[in-house]
């Protein structure tokens, strides 16, 4: 079964987050997951549900909180349901929503502007949310979901089908 832990934990992590949110656009909520590694914080991706729609930020990267839109070529999502998978994989960054790759970027000087950006290649060993994520309902960590016995063993969304709630599938990309 699909493991869920309670907001605000910190848990060990392979390297992927799966997290589901429900919160709306122009609700001003915002997902944060932040990595450590074990106990040195490595860095913050945050997501934050604007007026003007969906933005991110990465903080351990910008020396002030910089809100970016995500790619234009990339259409989110517009269910008020969203299962966010977020990957980091040493200076790369993963983030799918619905099963769908929705921004995938390496962390570098071109991005970043603060000093000690190359933190952001440590191997993170584990997720915190704090009481600023006001986004997250629930999450679980790696690669043990409901669609484990699925050829692509990592991944699951909502569906939005009561009936049917969650599906197994490749994201876009693997």
């Amino acid at each position: 079964p699909l493991q869920l832990f309670s907001q605000k934990a910190v848990v060990s992590t392979q390297s992927t987050g799966n997290i589901r949110t429900d919160s709306v656009v122009g609700s001003n909520d915002i997902l944060d997951a932040t990595f450590y590694d074990p106990e040195v914080l490595i860095g913050s991706f945050m997501i934050k549900f604007a007026a003007d729609g969906l933005m991110y930020t990465m903080f351990g990267c910008h020396a002030d909180t910089v809100w970016m839109s995500f790619p234009t070529n990339v259409n989110l999502p517009a269910t008020k349901n969203k299962e966010w998978m977020i990957e980091k994989r040493g200076l790369n960054i993963k983030v799918y929503c619905n099963g769908k790759l929705v921004l995938d970027l390496t962390v570098s000087s071109s991005i970043c502007d603060r000093e000690d950006w190359p933190d952001w290649g440590k191997t993170a060993t584990r997720f915190r949310f704090f009481d600023s994520d006001t986004a997250t309902d629930e999450f679980y960590i790696g690669t043990t979901n409901a669609c484990a016995d699925n050829p692509c063993t990592h991944f699951c969304y909502n569906t939005g089908d009561a009936d049917q709630p969650y599906t197994c599938g490749c994201p876009d990309g693997l």
